[in-house]
């Protein structure tokens, strides 16, 4: 149709971008439910497009000074005068040195309401918004009710079609605005459901932005105010214990140190053992050598280790990630996909033997100990009782203390 109107020398009017966002998709807000008619919203576009108003007079310098100073004329989206953004992003002031008089608003020309609209953009916004668009209204009685709900579904369209992830916050003093458009034609929702002036609600906020806050609470009027004012704040992050590094003390107990060991320990002549008189002076004896000789062929060492480290995790399997990792930040994708592979068969075949060799053969003995290294594996929290707790279950009713003693009295005895 636009290349016919173009041969004719017909003038084509364009009205997509006024019923699609950026990325192509319909807006549903501009159409009714059977998808084919436009809703209130939509035709209210179309006619702004085919209205085609010619451009304002230019303003001196000081006229846009002023235009800009009141409250009411406030409509530009993108940035307000005399505002002050924190460096990290958290909060913004605007600042406003006229009173906030009963003007005439300058988009609808209605003189009964006073309207203030701030987009802000944060460093730091919830991933699911791009920015957050604020309105701040009050509304009387003698405001007709069709300007007023053109006047906010024209300028939240202007935003959304800008952008379409955007964050809408509606708040003020509505009276007896019939509001229940927001709901309808954006999926607002309103958050305060408490009274705020005697027994009613004059005071709400619309917004799409409700699971990042927590519920609204009210608080004392601010001074000869007769409404109490509404606070909202956002919910805290919640903090998820994800583990810390720390450094141990482990032997090295490969088997190479292990043979070693073993053909040290096969070499010992233990004749000076038995010429020995005491019982204390052999244990003593040969605590001596056996500590002289694992010092010798188990040589200690300090490694990195995370608390949330699975238990079936091998020096080994690290090194392999690391390696992973490093042809992926070096950019050599061959050996990284090679590496890859590799993690993943290793990690399959180290989760099924300590399957095999911990956990299978304690549903046999019972589901508590079974529980708990399923729980290890999990990385949930375990009660932290002793290792000795089930022999003390089985011999002293569960009292470790008596166990202890138990233990002492028969080592004693043995000496």
């Amino acid at each position: 149709m636009k290349e016919a109107c173009n041969e004719v020398d017909v003038k084509f009017v364009d009205n997509d971008a006024n019923f699609t966002f950026r990325n192509g998709a319909a807006d549903d807000a501009a159409f009714q439910r059977d998808g084919l008619h436009l809703s209130e919203s939509g035709v209210g576009r179309l006619l702004l497009n085919l209205s085609l108003p010619e451009q304002p007079p230019k303003q001196n310098k000081r006229q846009h000074q002023q235009q800009h100073r009141h409250v009411s004329n406030a409509t530009n989206h993108d940035r307000l005068p005399n505002a002050r953004v924190a460096p990290d992003g958290k909060w913004t002031v605007v600042k406003r040195r006229t009173r906030l008089s009963m003007g005439k608003c300058a988009k609808c020309g209605e003189t009964n309401h006073v309207i203030m609209w701030i987009k802000v953009m944060p460093k730091k916004t919830p991933r699911k918004f791009s920015c957050v668009l604020v309105a701040c209204l009050y509304y009387t009685p003698k405001t007709e009710y069709l300007k007023i709900r053109d006047h906010l579904i024209t300028n939240i369209d202007t935003v959304m079609r800008k952008h379409p992830e955007c964050g809408v916050i509606i708040t003020g003093d509505f009276n007896q605005l019939r509001d229940n458009f927001m709901k309808t034609h954006y999926r607002f929702v309103q958050v305060v459901n408490v009274v705020t002036r005697g027994h009613a609600i004059l005071d709400k906020i619309w917004t799409n932005m409700e699971e990042v806050y927590t519920p609204p609470v009210t608080i004392s009027e601010l001074g000869s105010s007769d409404h109490n004012m509404v606070l909202l704040k956002p919910k805290a992050k919640n903090s998820v214990d994800t583990g810390c590094v720390t450094r141990l003390t482990v032997r090295c107990m490969g088997p190479k140190e292990k043979a070693t060991f073993s053909m040290a320990l096969s070499a010992i002549k233990w004749e000076p053992l038995f010429r020995l008189d005491s019982c204390a002076d052999q244990y003593s004896y040969y605590q001596t050598v056996i500590c002289n000789l694992m010092e010798i062929c188990f040589p200690t060492k300090i490694v990195t280790r995370h608390t949330a480290d699975k238990p079936w995790v091998t020096d080994w399997f690290r090194d392999l990630v690391r390696n992973r990792q490093r042809a992926h930040m070096s950019g050599d994708l061959n050996q990284a996909k090679i590496l890859r592979n590799k993690v993943n068969r290793a990690a399959s075949k180290l989760k099924y033997n300590f399957y095999q060799t911990q956990i299978a053969a304690m549903h046999e003995s019972g589901s508590h100990d079974w529980w708990k290294h399923m729980k290890t594996i999990m990385g949930l929290k375990t009660n932290g009782k002793s290792c000795m707790q089930g022999l003390a279950n089985k011999t002293t009713d569960g009292d470790c203390g008596l166990l202890a003693n138990t233990m002492n009295d028969f080592w004693c005895v043995c000496e």
